[in-house]
């Protein structure tokens, strides 16, 4: 146990000291002197219902309502419980209801159906048994005797503090009044099923609960969940409830459904997903999907490009390719402003070289169609393609006269992947960039497989090219394997016949 009982302001409903304090016109608690100052989330969690009440206004002033609320002695839900009572012209039906939930429970803990305190029974149910008391005098056997004379007591205390005469317990209970009385007191409290088979609903505050027993509220999609406490979990567990009307829902609180518009890529589906959606606080009343323009939609495009680090893009070879040719000058040429071509720059500024491309793109399979490459060269100016051209050119012309298409993505140097017979007689290893930047030479035997890589092809010829020679000779004859490499013709063929 704890050394000492907690101070009753540290874990008490502050909303009814809120709304004094806000009468008397203090509006900031803080404002006063306590020997425990209230705990600044519970004073955040009654201003919110408060609002919710229209008994604060925004600033935190008292309305002329919550004054109206505050000089009855109930708790601020039940104070506007039986304030609304008045405005639709209910105020005996009021008085009974806010009795009802202000009172212990009229159904006897050991009646059928009892289950820690939770029932089969609403509350037009618990609000049939006190008719039925006071039209026969006789309690139902599953209502508690003593809680139907407290219930008649306070409810004949309200009913004089808002000077209503008391009418006969004759007719039916009107249900859609007691629904809208329910309403005005706990707006937080609209739940919305979710799951049929486990009676499990969503509440507007957005907290998760379930019914505590299977009853004639099970059936309503919608309901008012009166009492509610923590359960298990992380659900709570619905004690006492009303059914709720979808009509009746948007008749008391039209006002706060808000309409909004969710726009998002479904990573699952490859598409943008767009839904017009009704929401009251945390529930959804309706969706409906839409079209959205392309200018809303780019947005959500150019974020799931980056979510997937350009993984929904074709990052094809010529795409890869240009983006290490430029790289490349950039390194080369600091000075000259070439752009930043690597991953991470380009993910930075997707919005700058990739969206013009894709303005109307929906999903996943028109991405991938975008010619990427194409896009990131057009963000070269006309200068820059052609130095692009000249100083990193995809292919280089080797002395037997083929042109051989350069590889810039294996490294910091390109690589020039060539049979060792196309370059006999070149001293100097190739190079791009002006000059600044040796390729990697591959070379390759007649089958195409690597037999060295070098960037000094001099020293090559004039070293382990003679070694190479003596085991490759006999397993290609038909090809040139000079003993001076120096004096031979380059060639991309075969020896001719009979040499």
């Amino acid at each position: 146990m704890t050394p000492h009982t907690p101070p009753e302001i540290m874990i008490t409903d502050l909303s009814p000291l809120v709304l004094e304090l806000a009468a008397w016109g203090v509006s900031d608690p803080y404002d006063l002197t306590w020997l425990d100052p209230p705990p600044e989330a519970s004073l955040a969690v009654a201003r919110q219902l408060l609002g919710d009440l229209a008994a604060l206004d925004v600033s935190g002033r008292v309305t002329p309502l919550g004054g109206a609320m505050a000089r009855l002695p109930l708790h601020p839900r039940l104070a506007r419980l039986l304030l609304r009572s008045q405005e639709i012209g209910c105020p005996d039906l009021g008085c009974d209801l806010a009795a009802l939930l202000s009172e212990r429970d009229i159904v006897r803990r050991s009646a059928p159906g009892r289950n820690g305190g939770g029932d089969g029974l609403d509350i037009c149910d618990r609000l049939e048994l006190l008719r039925e008391w006071r039209l026969t005098g006789r309690a139902a056997e599953i209502a508690d005797a003593a809680a139907l004379r407290s219930l008649e007591r306070i409810a004949r205390q309200l009913q004089r503090a808002l000077a209503v005469s008391f009418k006969s317990a004759s007719g039916r209970i009107d249900s859609c009044s007691v629904s809208r009385l329910l309403l005005a007191a706990y707006p937080d409290r609209v739940a919305q099923q979710r799951d049929t088979e486990e009676l499990r609903y969503l509440l507007a505050n957005g907290r998760g609960a379930r019914l505590a027993n299977r009853g004639s509220v099970s059936a309503s999609p919608l309901l008012v969940a009166v009492s509610v406490n923590s359960g298990d979990q992380g659900e709570g567990l619905i004690h006492l409830a009303a059914p709720l009307s979808e009509d009746l829902l948007r008749a008391e609180l039209g006002q706060r459904i808000v309409n909004s518009d969710s726009i998002v890529w479904d990573a699952r589906e490859g598409r943008v997903v767009a839904v017009r959606e009704e929401r009251l606080a945390a529930l959804r009343l309706s969706s409906q999907s839409f079209v959205p323009s392309p200018d809303v939609q780019l947005p959500v495009v150019i974020e799931a490009v980056r979510a997937s680090a350009m993984s929904l893009l074709t990052r094809d070879e010529p795409f890869l390719q240009l983006q290490a040719r430029v790289l490349l000058l950039r390194r080369a040429f600091p000075a000259d402003g070439w752009p930043d071509f690597s991953d991470a720059a380009l993910l930075d500024t997707l919005e700058n070289w990739l969206a013009p491309a894709i303005t109307g793109v929906r999903n996943a399979q028109q991405l991938a169609a975008v010619k990427c490459a194409t896009v990131l060269l057009s963000t070269l100016d006309y200068r820059q393609q052609q130095a692009l051209e000249v100083l990193a050119p995809t292919h280089l012309v080797v002395p037997s006269g083929s042109r051989i298409r350069l590889d810039y993505c294996e490294g910091a140097a390109p690589v020039l992947a060539v049979k060792l017979q196309e370059l006999f007689g070149l001293a100097e290893t190739p190079t791009v960039a002006g000059g600044r930047v040796a390729v990697l030479l591959h070379l390759l035997s007649p089958a195409g497989r690597p037999l060295q890589v070098t960037r000094d092809l001099k020293g090559f010829w004039d070293g382990s090219y003679h070694q190479v020679k003596k085991e490759m000779k006999g397993r290609y004859p038909k090809h040139p394997w000079p003993d001076d490499p120096w004096s031979a013709l380059p060639t991309r063929r075969v020896k001719p016949r009979g040499i």
